[in-house]
């Protein structure tokens, strides 16, 4: 990739072809060239800011990056249809410096920083909220022990969970449910099964060859009497217990 110093190097000479041109046409084409060259150049010049300033920041405070302890524990309450509330606990908070308290919030995100507490820094940060916020209207401060984080909702509705991921496994569990309970209102046996299932799936290893064990004496029990259920009233083999 060319330097910046040879682009301007490259802006000198062409400066000078067109200081000394005569042909309209050749002008045309440095003149052309001059701008492509001077727009490169504060593009590169533009972007090389950041970069140094946040060096010069890295050097006055000892050339490294502030560590940032992340706070995991938090309470929500999203049942007010306007605002969503998030209690973030840190013992004294109140009483710190305001100006150290930073905040970022975008549509579906948020992140709040605290600088030098106890000689510690912290960050919390939230992704894939349960809907957009609007940003601008949302804001944090720190009273007593908590910081307290409100985000402004785009659409009037209560959140039962805060993070979308959440909300949709929720939503997922809940149609399983009614689903099964449907099925059970058709078929006396499903409700059974399912409730094996369920323990089988949810239970420890010890759970597991328990059920594994009842299930299968109550299929050989079922092959021996050559009928269309076993024992326990149901089918035969048990979808989702391995060898059932």
């Amino acid at each position: 990739m060319t330097s910046l110093n040879e682009l301007k190097l490259d802006l000198e000479e062409y400066e000078k072809l067109l200081s000394s041109s005569t042909r309209p046409r050749v002008k045309t084409h440095l003149e052309k060239d001059i701008s492509i060259i001077k727009t490169t150049i504060q593009s590169i010049s533009d972007a090389a800011t950041p970069l140094a300033a946040k060096e010069n920041a890295n050097t006055n405070s000892g050339g490294s990056a502030k560590h940032f302890k992340p706070i995991k524990s938090f309470g929500y309450d999203g049942s007010s249809l306007k605002t969503a509330k998030i209690y973030v606990n840190l013992k004294g908070i109140g009483t710190h410096d305001a100006s150290k308290l930073f905040s970022n919030f975008d549509t579906r995100s948020l992140e709040v920083k605290v600088e030098d507490f106890n000689n510690s820094n912290y960050v919390f940060s939230v992704t894939g909220l349960a809907a957009d916020i609007i940003p601008e209207q949302s804001n944090v401060k720190a009273k007593g022990d908590e910081i307290i984080v409100t985000l402004k909702k785009k659409e009037e509705k209560a959140w039962k969970h805060l993070r979308k991921c959440d909300q949709e496994a929720d939503d997922k569990k809940k149609k399983k449910e009614a689903e099964e309970k449907k099925s059970e209102s058709n078929d006396p046996n499903s409700s059974i099964m399912n409730m094996m299932k369920k323990m089988y799936d949810e239970g420890d290893d010890e759970m597991k060859r328990t059920i594994a064990k009842a299930w299968t004496e109550s299929r050989e029990k079922q092959s021996a009497g050559g009928g269309g259920g076993d024992s326990m009233g149901m089918p035969g083999g048990m979808p989702g217990m391995p060898g059932l």
